[in-house]
């Protein structure tokens, strides 16, 4: 007796497992399975052969392939669904995300900063701070936001500039405790993601942190003598890997969730083996390295493009450096994940709110006024 002829998923990536083995993985970009299977079998779902499936031996197997998403229903439309699932992560209403930008002031002039250095920095946003003012018409901006909209989820993600300068600091502790004990108070989930330069931060910032499990990120640029060039003091113009390893250090055991983001670019890349090998020696293997990428995306640091580095670079070159993460003993999260909107800032419920009072939907466009989309005042 026949079965139902169940068609092939057009959200299926097929990449081999390894160069001397038979099998192949199948990722679902729909469901996020990863699924092995062996080469036939790959081949006739690479070829869309769905009719071989319509046979009673193959039951059980289409069953289990349709339990995965790699086969689907004669009469499931993908693309409606997948749109659906797009409109509900970015009109859901139940996890709201707000970025504080502190402060345009910073302690260090990096050469690929997006915020503007130097002169250029000081025309563009003055490296002003958020006012006592603004802080509190943000904190009430933030629990109306999350009334109006009846979320049960707010991270709040403190940021500059650099957040941990002095006044901003006081005004990050404020406006988290605040909000903290509001969510409390109100059966809401609170979670803290701070972005910070690395270089300030003290033993009672770290036990602060800690409190809240919150996560950490601190950008290191390459080998210690590469970190120095592109990572340093404004005043003196000395390099910080020295003091941005120390805090690393004190966030070891801490229960802080520590990132370090690591920018690839043409003279960063050559230096990761000595990076890793660097940190690992030092015994800072707990943190998370997350290679990311450096774009010259706005006029202030456009004089940066020469050393950025294109996709296809990226693509052959980030698989390279997480085996050798691996090889270090780091811990990785790497994993493909489903996820319908091309950034979290596309969701409805995602702000930036910067030292004028500003809100912005994207972290490269803020002082740029004319992408403002509201005002908090």
């Amino acid at each position: 007796m026949n079965i139902m002829v169940r068609e092939i998923s057009k959200f299926n990536v097929i990449v081999p497992e390894g160069q001397e083995d038979y099998h192949e993985l199948v990722y679902n970009t729909f469901t996020g399975s990863i699924t092995r299977v062996n080469h036939p079998l790959a081949e006739v779902l690479k070829n869309r052969s769905s009719s071989v499936f319509k046979f009673p031996e193959f039951r059980l197997l289409s069953e289990c392939l349709e339990n995965q998403g790699i086969l689907i229903q004669p009469d499931f439309d993908e693309l409606k669904e997948y749109e659906k699932m797009h409109q509900r992560w970015k009109e859901g209403r139940e996890n709201v995300e707000v970025n504080a930008l502190l402060t345009y002031d910073c302690n260090f002039e990096c050469p690929y900063c997006y915020q503007g250095r130097g002169e250029d920095g000081y025309k563009i946003h003055g490296y002003k701070y958020m006012s006592p003012e603004l802080l509190g018409l943000t904190t009430d901006f933030i629990k109306r936001t999350l009334v109006e909209r009846g979320a049960r989820k707010i991270e709040l993600v403190l940021y500059g500039g650099e957040p941990f300068l002095p006044v901003a600091k006081q005004m990050g502790r404020k406006l988290a405790d605040d909000i903290s004990r509001w969510t409390e108070e109100n059966d809401v989930s609170f979670s803290l993601h701070v972005l910070s330069n690395g270089s300030l931060m003290s033993d009672d910032d770290i036990e602060w942190l800690s409190g809240y499990k919150a996560r950490l990120q601190i950008p290191i640029d390459g080998s210690p003598e590469m970190h120095d060039k592109y990572r340093f003091y404004k005043e003196n113009r000395k390099g910080s890997f020295e003091n941005v390893a120390r805090v690393l250090s004190l966030t070891k055991g801490s229960g802080i969730e520590t990132h370090i983001r690591i920018s690839l670019t043409d003279e960063t890349y050559p230096t990761m083996e000595n990076l890793l090998g660097e940190l690992r020696l030092r015994g800072l293997n707990h943190v998370y390295p997350d290679f990311c990428y450096i774009t010259a995306f706005t006029e202030a640091c456009s004089d940066f493009e020469s050393h950025t580095l294109s996709d296809l670079q990226l693509f052959k070159i980030m698989p390279e450096l997480w085996r050798k993460a691996h090889a270090n003993g780091f811990p990785l999260d790497i994993r493909p994940r489903v996820q319908p909107l091309p950034c979290s800032s596309v969701a409805d419920g995602s702000y930036l709110i910067d030292p004028f009072g500003e809100v912005y939907k994207c972290w490269e466009l803020v002082g740029l006024k004319e992408h403002s989309v509201g005002r908090i005042k």
